[in-house]
């Protein structure tokens, strides 16, 4: 069974309340299991970095019995829907089919968010919030797979097809791995950005979306399939950008033409090699400085570049800050 916010064992939060989150999660039959693993365990990575518990959960159903997952795990839940304390976060991971039971899933859902608590939905919790009569006037997004169910049941209300959205009090999530985006996002709020940094790392996660962006990804795996050559030219890149020359030895080492290299990365990922290696150095610098007390002159050799002034210059005119102010 899925442990519950008793573990790990951290003292509790001396913040206010109002710095402080608890959840309410409420599980339907056939709730995603990938999507309520990975909420829990981003929360409580939160509070492993803080070292208190800044986030706090429980477990409910309906009626407070057990329900199963899609793929058929049980989870241990903490009890039937019942009063949120204050500052409550409801996070509802399903809907009902059953009418008396969605009636009253309702009802909860309609009183939180009268008594002005944040409401969380993901995948088919979605359609409970739209059941619930909350959604219009509001920016949200479902997954394509519910879209024409929630078309039939509540055509009036059209959804944006983002990966997940933040609109005042509600969040939505389409599902999937984009349930990870939306509480890194939360997460970035709450605690900063150094923090959500830390967390991604530690569970060796990249961040794909934001708000609104589109519910669709196309890493470079995909891109490069079919360019082997390319596909090499990338690992390369990102296994050795501490090494400030790499470009000039990288067409000699895949066989190819300085230009022909351009091509690849022109057509396929419409940049250029230059472009992208510097890219990805500015990335790794922003995670450096933010998780490691590190100066910016180490942090500019560290990434490849062949001076401070040069990494100043170009992490400046991508992140609007001196690399010194960036934290």
């Amino acid at each position: 069974m899925l442990e519950t916010s008793r573990r790990p064992q951290l003292p509790a939060s001396s913040m206010p309340d109002s710095k402080n989150r608890s959840f309410e999660i409420i599980l339907s039959e056939g709730f995603s299991m990938l999507a309520l693993t990975v909420i829990v365990e981003l929360l409580g990575k939160g509070n492993i970095r803080e070292r208190t518990r800044r986030y706090s959960w429980r477990f409910t159903s309906v009626d407070g019995l057990p329900v199963a997952s899609e793929i058929g795990t049980v989870p241990a839940l903490d009890g039937a829907l019942g009063k949120c304390s204050p500052g409550a976060v409801l996070l509802v991971l399903g809907d009902e089919t059953e009418p008396a039971r969605s009636r009253r899933l309702s009802a909860h859902i309609r009183q939180q968010w009268r008594e002005g608590r944040t409401i969380m939905a993901v995948d088919r919790g979605v359609l409970a919030l739209a059941e619930a009569g909350i959604l219009a006037g509001h920016a949200f997004t479902v997954h394509q797979d519910f879209r024409t169910e929630l078309d039939c049941r509540h055509p009036g209300l059209t959804p944006s097809g983002a990966a997940f959205e933040v609109d005042k009090r509600i969040s939505t999530c389409a599902g999937g791995f984009a349930i990870a985006d939306m509480v890194l996002s939360m997460m970035e709020d709450d605690l900063g950005k150094a923090a959500r940094l830390a967390v991604e790392d530690n569970v060796l996660f990249i961040s794909l979306h934001k708000p609104g962006a589109p519910a669709t990804c196309t890493p470079l795996r995909t891109l490069t399939r079919d360019n082997p050559v390319l596909a090499r030219a990338i690992e390369i890149i990102a296994e050795r950008l501490d090494e400030p020359d790499i470009l000039k030895s990288l067409s000699s080492e895949l066989g190819i033409s300085r230009r022909q290299l351009e091509r690849y990365f022109s057509s396929t990922l419409e940049t250029t090699p230059k472009k992208f290696l510097t890219e990805l150095r500015l990335e790794k610098a922003a995670r450096l400085l933010t998780i490691a007390q590190t100066s910016a002159l180490a942090v500019a050799f560290e990434c490849g570049f062949g001076s401070q002034s040069t990494f100043t210059k170009a992490f400046k005119r991508k992140y609007g800050v001196a690399p010194k102010n960036y934290c």
